[in-house]
Parts: C-alpha cells; sequence; structure tokens
C-alpha cells in the first residue's frame, strides 16, 4: 500500500515511468489487486509522457480490445506501436512490421514491403524469432529487399535454433533435394542436401502445429523410404494417403474421390484455410 501511494503521487506529478510502473502493477496484480481498467489509464498517462513500454501496452490494448469499453482500434494501435518501435522496444517493432505488410497505419516513405522489412530487421537484430523468419524470408523471396539466398538461411537458422515453427519449415528447403526454386538462375546459394535433416526440421515444425510442413514432410518422408509411410486419409480412413489439399495442405486423402467427398460433406469447405509461405513455394 505504501509502494501503491508513493507510485500514485510521482504518476499524478506526469513522471511517466512511474505511471507505467503502476500500469504493470494493476495489471500484474503485483501489490494491488488486477485491475485492467486501471492499469490502461495509468498506462494512457505514460504512453502520453514518452513511456515506451507504457505506448506498447496502450497499442496492444487497441489492437486487441483487451477491455470491454475500449473498441479494437488498429489505426490507433499503430501509432503507438510505432512511437514505442523508434524508442526501440522489440515487440513494438515486430507489430510495426506486421501492421505495415497489411496495409495499416502509414503513410510510408517507401513501398509497404520495404518499410515492414526495416522494422522486422530491427525487431530481428533484437533476437525475435518471428522477426528472423520474416526478415528470413523477405531475403529468401525477395521481397522488400535484394534477393540473398545467403543471408536469409542464416536468418532462418536463427530463428529455426529458437524453434520458430515457420522457421523450421522454411530452413528445412535448404536440405529438401526435391526442393526446386521458383527462379533457378537465382539459385546462387547451395547448402549441402540432406534428407534426414529435412525430415527432422520438418518434423519439428509439425509439432509445434505448422501445417504447412505436413505435405513436404510425407511426400520426402515417401521418396526416401525413411521410415514407414502411414498417413491416414482424412475421408475414409485408410492409409498411405498421399494426396494433400493444395490449399490448406493440413488434411490428406488417398484418391480424388475422397478429396471431394471431405470437401462437400466432411465440413473441409468450411474449415480449409489458406495457409502458406511464399518463400517455400
Amino acid at each position: 500500500k505504501e509502494l501503491e501511494g508513493m507510485f500514485l503521487e510521482v504518476a499524478n506529478q506526469g513522471h511517466a515511468h512511474a505511471a507505467a510502473q503502476l500500469g504493470i502493477m494493476f495489471q500484474l496484480g503485483k501489490g494491488v489487486k488486477i485491475n485492467m481498467v486501471e492499469s490502461f489509464k495509468w498506462n494512457c498517462l505514460g504512453a502520453a509522457n514518452g513511456n515506451m513500454f507504457a505506448q506498447h501496452n496502450v497499442g496492444r490494448v487497441y489492437e486487441l480490445g483487451l477491455l470491454a469499453d475500449v473498441k479494437i482500434d488498429l489505426a490507433e494501435a499503430s501509432k503507438w506501436y510505432l512511437k514505442a518501435a523508434e524508442q526501440g522496444v522489440m515487440l513494438s517493432q515486430l507489430a510495426v512490421g506486421n501492421f505495415i505488410i497489411r496495409g495499416i497505419g502509414g503513410p510510408w516513405q517507401g513501398s509497404r514491403e520495404t518499410e515492414a522489412y526495416k522494422w522486422w530487421v530491427k525487431a530481428a537484430e533484437q533476437g525475435h524469432p518471428q522477426a528472423q523468419y520474416s526478415v528470413g524470408q523477405c531475403l529468401v523471396s525477395g521481397i522488400g529487399t535484394e534477393r540473398n539466398l545467403k543471408e536469409g538461411f542464416i536468418w532462418l537458422q536463427k530463428s529455426a535454433a529458437q524453434g520458430q515453427a515457420e522457421g523450421l519449415n522454411c530452413l528445412a528447403m535448404f536440405y529438401n533435394p526435391t526442393h526446386k526454386w521458383q527462379n533457378p538462375k537465382h539459385d546462387d546459394f547451395k547448402v549441402k542436401k540432406s534428407i534426414t535433416k529435412a525430415l527432422d526440421l520438418l518434423k519439428k515444425a509439425m509439432k509445434k502445429g505448422h501445417h504447412p510442413a505436413k505435405a513436404p514432410y510425407v511426400i520426402l518422408l515417401a521418396s526416401s523410404r525413411i521410415g514407414k509411410y502411414e498417413e491416414i486419409c482424412d475421408s475414409c480412413g485408410k492409409k498411405d494417403a498421399l494426396l494433400f489439399c493444395s490449399r490448406c495442405k493440413g488434411t490428406s486423402y488417398c484418391n480424388r474421390a475422397c478429396q471431394v467427398d471431405h470437401w462437400k460433406k466432411g465440413g473441409h469447405k468450411e474449415t480449409c484455410v489458406e495457409i502458406g509461405c511464399d518463400a517455400c513455394r
């Protein structure tokens, strides 16, 4: 109580750090009862006075609609994330990149891809695995920056080392002997192919729930004859299902008839979501 009173006194005088600390105290219940409304109030005061962590927290509330009285406002979230990102907050830098690529916020000086890449690099350099994956994908695909397979490989390695599922999946394509680049003339960086390494990376990605890793894993496993292949048809339940939904790559079938039946009668039409990584295509 005494500590709360001291923070309240200083925060009411406009001290940004004290206001931000009160926001965290009410959010996590440190020394006070959890109160998200009070947390947001103090974070807003801290954010207005320049505290970068309070700015990030305010942006998060507007992005996710964490309070009943605060409607989701992505433009407002983008504004606060940008303020925090400019002061070096890693999560805000990632968020700004993600918002830019979705066309939220701005106006920006360059293209959406170029601006997003710039912020992802900042977050990646601070060690965020999702940002490291995004930077690697951009470099491999030539999105927002010049295509550079070697640099892309390095960033994907960093992302995969932290267990980031998309990074694991993308890194696997470098080792997959069946993978072909869309533009062979740009294949200026080569990694020694390894079926075992590719399968291991894809399996780790699948264990983390990354559905796009399933198709290349099963196809590579079957073609290499490593282990026993027993993929189950999502329609009839039979084993050795080598046909995959081309859209979500998360369901498998033993023949075209089963795929059509599962789409029309099995409910897959309602649950199918297009998932994928442009860098892996």
